[in-house]
């Protein structure tokens, strides 16, 4: 059986249906009618009987579409498409259907997808794409955070499982594997200068603040201060982010969602408060932070989204780079992208992800 479809309204006779309405003028729906109405006969299947017809082309729709209609009779007009046959065609139908769609598309890019922006002229990164081909960090299949060094010109990533910390150069090659006891969950990382990194603990809302001398393997909680944030935070939905701004003395950390939070945290005092409203920024969440010493804008990373957006520290949208197929040089899609940092010497952001994807983006040459 093939059902046919009709964009346009017709007037059939003999209409048998649930209520048993027979031999009057019938409006039939416009989505729809039975091949079997093309018979001289009344069609046993389940109908509706239609309104009164009134003016207008939306008031006269009625009755619905038969389940099934014979191959044969679908063939006697129209252009016949798989099981589909289509008897006319009304442009009107067709732009009302596109109008729809698009609709839905800017529906989805709204709750989801980050804002498209023009470069701001006092954007850094508005015009990086990808500068090198897409690398990999052997066996760091949790990585979650990355810290530029620039004492040592390498990279500090760090991973939650097991608690991890390790140092690569630019190609992605470890240098050296320093393990993280007493600690858990980790998701952040940042430079401060002179051996000393911040490192975010997701799962009790926790900075620590350790000295990584450049001979050690290993780090013990016990060896380092912390300050732990009183904040509600449900299951992964915590810390996923750490900066530090050298000039101001702020520590920046960033909560993922329900509701997405930044926080800047003053060093010198301990206070604690919130520079902008994260949650204004169109992205599914917030999974990395960093900060550009060269202009003090901040970098904030969105798995969910796929995108870097640059803004300044009281949340003004300067730029969006996005991280997907067609985007930045990409050849696919980054997955769940984790961690930023930025060597300003360079211009450099290197990006990491869970599953041990590494990135390096750059201005266009």
């Amino acid at each position: 059986m093939t059902v046919i479809f009709e964009p346009i309204l017709k007037l059939r006779e003999n209409c048998v249906g649930d209520t048993g309405c027979a031999s009057a003028p019938t409006v039939w729906a416009a989505d729809a009618f039975c091949a079997d109405a093309t018979q001289k006969r009344p069609v046993q299947t389940r109908q509706v009987c239609p309104l009164p017809r009134r003016r207008g082309l939306a008031s006269e729709m009625a009755g619905r579409a038969c389940p099934r209609a014979t191959h044969r009779q679908a063939a006697t007009g129209g252009l016949e498409i798989g099981s589909l046959s289509i008897r006319e065609f009304d442009p009107r139908y067709l732009t009302s259907m596109l109008l729809l769609l698009l609709l839905l598309l800017m529906m989805m890019m709204m709750i989801s997808g980050c804002e498209d922006v023009a470069p701001d002229p006092r954007s850094l990164i508005g015009g990086h794409v990808r500068c090198a081909p897409r690398m990999r960090i052997p066996y760091a299949r949790n990585a979650s955070g990355i810290a530029f060094n620039p004492d040592t010109g390498t990279l500090f990533v760090i991973q939650d499982s097991p608690p991890l910390i390790r140092e690569i150069n630019f190609e992605g090659r470890v240098l050296r594997d320093i393990k993280l006891t007493g600690m858990d969950d980790m998701e952040g990382i940042a430079y401060m200068g002179e051996g000393r990194f911040i490192l975010a603990e997701e799962s009790t809302s926790t900075l620590l603040f350790v000295s990584i001398a450049p001979d050690a393997s290993a780090i013990d909680r016990d060896d380092s201060t912390s300050i732990k944030l009183d904040m509600s935070i449900g299951d992964n939905e915590g810390f996923e982010g750490v900066a530090y701004d050298e000039i101001n003395k702020f520590v920046y950390a960033v909560k993922e969602k329900n509701p997405k939070t930044i926080m800047r945290i003053h060093i010198g005092t301990g206070e604690v408060d919130i520079p902008f409203d994260l949650e204004g920024m169109k992205t599914g969440d917030a999974s990395g932070i960093c900060i550009d010493p060269r202009s003090g804008n901040l970098l904030i990373l969105s798995q969910e989204s796929r995108c870097i957006v640059e803004c300044t520290v009281h949340g003004e949208l300067l730029a969006v780079v996005y991280l997907t197929k067609g985007w930045s040089d990409f050849k696919r899609d980054f997955d769940k992208p984790e961690g930023i940092t930025i060597d300003p010497a360079s211009g450099k952001v290197f990006v990491c992800g869970e599953n041990d994807e590494f990135y390096i983006l750059g201005p266009k040459k």
